[in-house]
């Protein structure tokens, strides 16, 4: 078994992992839960955070499988997995997480070693003893603390989940190609300019180029001149309705909610250089 290093994901033991576990309770939620009555109905209401669906989604693009389990029953907890598109949902009002995470693991072919889990209380210690990589929130008790590899500085509920998801997927070495949607590869075209190109992407390397038009200066309108830009990625054909559609998704807005492409309205609009 790896050394447990709280604040570090070995890149070796990231790249083993196909599944990850996930509490509700305290991970997925802030730990409060809202009981009254609707009407004449008892009702449940608990906080998810939304920053947390983000970095599920991206796992999911990764190709990690998502289980959601709980030790208790909750309708809002289905209703959160069935948004977030998760189907393995186990909820155990006997805490009795072991047995079922490791039908789940069974059912996708998948070892204890290929397996990721969050936690932040004693029920979850069973689970989080066994998997290659066992995770605790910042909210998490001591006794999962000592046990766990990593501990997020979010609390749960407030964006634990999301958090681990960049960590993990860095430490994979595919966080670029699952949030841009394409693998980076590096290409030289001059001793000192180089591009990194995707399939589908091109980064333009910073530097000083030139535009306008060749000829004489008082006889066209944008005459030929240099301009020093920064690094910046560009589609190499032009974006589909499609691709599109699919950013506007990931950042889970409308296209009404969407600014128009020029720098006065959308300042970020390009991408740092990292």
């Amino acid at each position: 078994m790896a050394p447990r290093r709280q604040g570090v994901v070995d890149p070796e033991v990231a790249a083993k992992i196909k599944l990850l576990g996930l509490d509700v309770d305290g991970v997925m939620t802030d730990a409060g839960v809202y009981i009254g009555m609707v009407g004449d109905r008892p009702a449940e209401l608990k906080r998810f955070d939304i920053q947390d669906g983000v970095g599920i989604r991206l796992l999911q693009d990764a190709g990690i499988e998502i289980v959601i389990v709980s030790g208790r029953m909750s309708r809002a907890t289905t209703l959160r997995a069935e948004e977030l598109g998760v189907s393995d949902v186990v909820q155990d009002d006997q805490a009795r997480k072991l047995p079922a995470f490791e039908k789940t693991m069974a059912r996708h072919d998948v070892t204890w070693e290929e397996a990721a889990f969050m936690g932040d209380d004693l029920p979850d210690l069973p689970v989080l003893t066994r998997v290659g990589l066992p995770v605790g929130v910042r909210n998490a008790v001591p006794e999962v603390r000592e046990v766990v590899h990593y501990v997020t500085e979010a609390r749960g509920g407030h964006g634990a989940v999301r958090e681990f998801a960049e960590v993990l997927l860095k430490a994979r070495g595919e966080w670029e190609r699952t949030v841009f949607g394409h693998a980076v590869v590096e290409l030289r075209l001059r001793p000192k300019d180089t591009v990194a190109a995707t399939e589908g992407m091109v980064r333009i390397a910073g530097g000083v180029y030139a535009i306008g038009e060749d000829g004489t200066q008082h006889l066209v309108a944008n005459p030929r001149h240099p301009v020093k830009l920064d690094a910046f990625w560009i589609d190499a054909k032009e974006v589909t309705n499609r691709r599109y559609d699919r950013f506007i998704k990931y950042l889970q807005r409308t296209r009404q909610q969407m600014p128009a492409l020029d720098s006065t309205v959308w300042p970020r609009g390009r991408l740092e250089e990292r």
